[in-house]
């Protein structure tokens, strides 16, 4: 695995009387690179992981909401464990599927498959994005790749 997610948690911060303080504050601090929004829910809750245990961008997200919770203290701990449970039952492609991952995540995913099968698998770039990351594109084959 090429991602680690040590020292990472998720927040729960509940707004103040169902309204967030600073709307275009928190829109901002949302935005954060170390700041992964996980959920936004109806009743304006929003779980947020901290990619890089950074005390002053917590402390940010307390200052605008009425008050966060971690819910998730270590998510490493988390992904060995759902690791490790893969291993046993063998279902690490179907997990891998159905559950939510991040851009640097699929594309390291990708970059793996492409050098673990290099006849079934090619990766090309297609562009840029919007947020100026490089849009793979990924061509996969029952047998030789063509040129």
């Amino acid at each position: 695995r090429n991602v680690t997610h040590t020292g990472q948690k998720v927040v729960r911060c509940f707004p103040t009387n169902g309204a967030v303080k600073f709307p275009n504050e928190v829109s901002q601090l949302l935005s954060h690179p170390s700041l992964d929004v996980w959920a936004v829910r109806a009743n304006g809750s929003v779980d947020v992981r901290i990619v890089d245990n950074d005390a002053d961008i917590e402390q940010q997200l307390k200052d605008h909401f009425a008050h966060c919770d971690v819910i998730i203290p270590d998510v490493e701990e988390i992904v060995l464990a759902a690791e490790a449970k893969a291993k046993v039952t063998g279902t690490v492609q179907q997990e891998w599927h159905e559950e939510y991952h991040r851009y640097e995540d699929i594309f390291a995913w990708y970059e793996e498959k492409n050098q673990s099968y290099p006849n079934l698998v090619r990766m090309v770039m297609a562009g840029v994005s919007y947020e100026e990351r490089p849009m793979p594109a990924v061509h996969i084959t029952a047998g030789e790749a063509e040129e």
